[in-house]
C-alpha cells in the first residue's frame, strides 16, 4: 500500500510521531512533512504532491489543527478528491474526554470538518488511552486494504529464534493484478545492519504465516534472498518449513513444529 499522509499541525507533534511509529510497526508507512520534506523542495508543492500520489489521508483533527490555515488547506484539497472518488480520508479526532466537542472546533469558519465527520466515519482517539487509540487508528486502516499484517513477533522453536511476520487476506479471493496496485513494499522494512532501524532486523530468520496465492507468498519472500534465512508456516501439518537458508545457517527444508 502506498504511504499514508499524516495532516497535522506541528503543535501536535508529540502524539502524530506516537501514531506514525506505530503505524510502521504494522507494516503501514506513512508521510510526514516534518520528515519527508527535502532541504530546499517547496513545502506546499511537495504536499500537494504527496496529497495527489497517495491512497488514504489522515487528518489530526485537534483545535490546533482548527486553527492552522495550512492544515486546513490541506484538508479542503484532499476533500475534494474525496468527493472525485480519488483519496479515502481517515479523520483522527483528538479529544481528552468520551466523546468528541465538536463545538471547540467553531473557529473553522468553512464548516468543513462538521462536514466530514458528518460524511465519513472518523476515530475518536482518547488521548488518556493511547494504547486503544494506536490500536483503532491501526484497524481503521485495514479495513480498507485487502491484506493487513500485525506486528512482528519474535518466536523461538527447537532452539531457532526467528522474527514471525504474520497477516490475512481479508477478502475470498485476490485478483490476479493485485499487485499492480497494491503499493507494498516488504523491502521498505528490511534492516541492512545494526545501525539501521527498520523494523524486520538483521542476522534473525523470518517465517511468514498467512494463507496466500503462491504469487504473493514468492512477491513477499523473493527481497530477503541473500539477506535472511526464510520459513513458511505449512497450514496442514501446522509447522514451519525452512524454504531458503543462508549458507551459514544450513536449514534448508528444516521442519520446525508448534507445539
Amino acid at each position: 500500500m502506498r504511504p499514508i499522509f499524516l495532516s497535522h499541525s506541528n503543535k501536535d507533534n508529540k502524539i502524530v510521531l506516537t501514531i506514525q511509529k506505530h503505524l510502521y510497526k504494522n507494516f503501514i508507512q506513512s508521510w510526514i512533512d516534518r520528515s519527508d520534506i527535502p532541504p530546499g523542495a517547496n513545502i506546499w508543492e511537495s504536499i500537494s504532491s504527496s496529497i495527489r500520489k497517495g491512497r488514504y489521508f489522515m487528518p489530526i483533527i485537534s483545535k490546533n489543527y482548527c486553527s492552522s490555515r495550512p492544515c486546513m488547506e490541506e484538508l479542503s484539497n484532499a476533500y475534494h478528491r474525496y468527493v472525485k472518488g480519488e483519496l479515502k480520508i481517515i479523520p483522527i479526532i483528538l479529544i481528552d474526554e468520551k466523546e468528541p466537542d465538536f463545538e471547540s472546533f467553531a473557529i473553522d469558519k468553512t464548516n468543513l470538518i462538521k462536514s466530514i465527520t458528518e460524511n465519513i466515519k472518523y476515530v475518536a482517539f482518547d488521548v488518556y488511552d493511547e494504547s486503544s487509540g494506536l490500536r483503532n487508528v491501526v484497524d481503521a486502516v485495514w479495513a480498507h486494504e485487502s491484506i493487513k499484517f500485525s506486528q512482528i513477533e519474535i518466536m523461538e522453536i527447537n532452539s531457532i529464534k526467528f522474527q514471525l511476520i504474520k497477516f490475512q487476506t481479508n477478502v475470498s479471493k485476490l485478483p490476479s493484478d493485485f499487485l499492480m496496485d497494491w503499493g507494498f513494499n516488504i523491502e521498505d522494512f528490511i534492516s541492512e545492519g545494526d545501525n539501521d532501524k527498520k523494523l524486520i532486523k538483521p542476522l534473525l530468520p523470518v517465517a511468514f504465516n498467512g494463507a496466500a496465492p503462491n504469487w504473493l507468498i514468492s512477491f513477499l519472500t523473493i527481497p530477503f534472498k541473500n539477506q535472511r534465512t526464510v520459513f513458511l508456516f505449512n497450514n496442514r501439518t501446522g509447522d514451519y518449513i525452512c524454504v531458503y537458508s543462508l549458507d551459514k545457517d544450513k536449514m534448508i527444508g528444516q521442519s520446525l513444529k508448534v507445539k
